[in-house]
This record gives structure tokens, C-alpha cells and sequence, in this order.
């Protein structure tokens, strides 16, 4: 009985291993795609979660190991597990190791494609993908020496849920109704966003602790 079921066992792997290899053509990288984002959905924040949020962000992002004025250089890279843009870094205001000038990354393992859930999702820390040529203030816990690549990057801080990158110029806020079982909208109709607010109320919290943390490192 058992070699019975050892045999069993290998036929069934190796049938499995054959179907693989025999479809491995046709498997796609979803995120290889162009504007493969808006076929996705986002989260928004309500209001109370984001009074929370914000409370404590103010109090703790001043504290954080890298702070930094930067201009976004490059997209947003999905990576396992984590994501990442390039940046150029225009002003240090805290961050060890860290000069004007320099070419570096913002990362997060926050800022994920979620396609084995429902809905499959861009997951953000309810902050939208950071825009190119545009100067963001970045809160870090540390800088990362290697990420798969020469440059060193920024690790945001994950003290909170909302990512703590703030840009220095204001977007218009599109928000989306959410349904009972999920926050979850299409990204097509927020991707203009910076925030993702499920409220006009959560929005102004936000706004709120934007101005004041712009207001302390122009």
C-alpha cells in the first residue's frame, strides 16, 4: 500500500510539473502591462481612522531617523513583497549618510499588487503613487543600502497607515462612494488623487497634517 501511494504521489507531482512547464508560455507579468493600475481597485480612508492616524503621525513623524525634501525621478517599481520609486534628494533635514544631491529610492513594503485577494488591488497606504517631476517631503526609519540595485533607499516609516510622503503643491481630490463590506473603489476614478479619503471630513484631516508638516520643512 504505501509504494502504491508513493507512486501515486510522484505520478501526481510530475503530472503537475509537466502541465507547468507545458504552460509556462502562457503565464504574464500583470504589472509589466501599460495601465495595468487602472484596471485595479484602492482603498479609501474614513474618518475616524484617519483622525487616529493623523494624530499620531504628527506627533511621531518629527522624530523619524530620515526626513527629506525630494523630486521624484522615476515610476513606480512593483517589487516582491514592496515597491519603490527613484528620487533625487534636494534637502536634508535629518538622515545620516544622507546628502544633497544624491540618487536614491523611496521604498515601502507597504506599497504592494495584491492579485490573490478580492478585489486584486494597488495597495498604497492610502496614498496614491508618488508623480514624476514633482518634490515630495519624505518621513524615513532608516536608509537601506542595498535594494537589488547601486542606490541606497529611504525605508518609509510604518508607525501608522498612511504613507508619510507629503507633496509640495496640492492635487484636486476626487471621492468615490465605498459599499458595506469594503473601502475599495476603482483606481481609474482616484488616480489623481494624493490621498485617498472616503470622506470630505477624512480629507480635511489629512490636509491638515500636510500643511503643518510643509509648514516645518519648506
Amino acid at each position: 500500500m504505501k509504494r502504491i501511494l508513493l507512486a501515486l504521489t510522484v505520478i501526481a507531482i510530475g503530472g503537475a510539473a509537466a502541465f507547468g512547464i507545458g504552460r509556462r508560455g502562457t503565464y504574464t507579468d500583470v504589472t509589466a502591462e501599460e495601465g495595468y493600475q487602472e484596471r485595479l481597485q484602492v482603498a479609501e480612508l474614513g474618518e475616524e481612522l484617519t483622525a487616529c492616524a493623523c494624530e499620531e503621525m504628527r506627533r511621531s513623524l518629527p522624530e523619524s531617523p530620515v526626513i527629506a525634501k525630494v523630486e521624484i525621478t522615476g515610476g513606480y517599481e512593483p517589487l516582491f513583497g514592496a515597491g519603490r520609486q527613484k528620487a533625487k534628494v534636494l534637502t536634508v533635514y535629518a538622515g545620516e549618510g544622507l546628502t544633497e544631491g544624491q540618487e536614491v529610492y523611496v521604498c515601502s513594503e507597504f506599497w504592494t499588487v495584491s492579485l490573490y485577494g478580492e478585489p486584486d488591488s494597488l495597495e498604497r497606504n492610502f496614498v496614491n503613487i508618488m508623480r514624476t517631476g514633482t518634490e515630495y517631503l519624505v518621513f524615513g526609519e532608516g536608509l537601506l543600502e542595498d535594494l537589488s540595485d547601486d542606490l541606497p533607499a529611504i525605508a518609509l516609516c510604518q508607525d501608522g497607515f498612511i504613507a508619510p510622503v507629503f507633496a509640495y503643491e496640492d492635487f484636486p481630490h476626487v471621492i468615490l462612494p465605498v459599499g458595506e463590506e469594503h473601502t475599495y473603489v476603482p483606481y481609474s476614478g482616484v488616480k489623481d488623487n494624493e490621498f485617498f479619503p472616503a470622506s470630505q471630513e477624512a480629507l480635511g484631516l489629512w490636509q491638515g497634517l500636510k500643511a503643518d508638516m510643509l509648514a516645518a520643512y519648506p
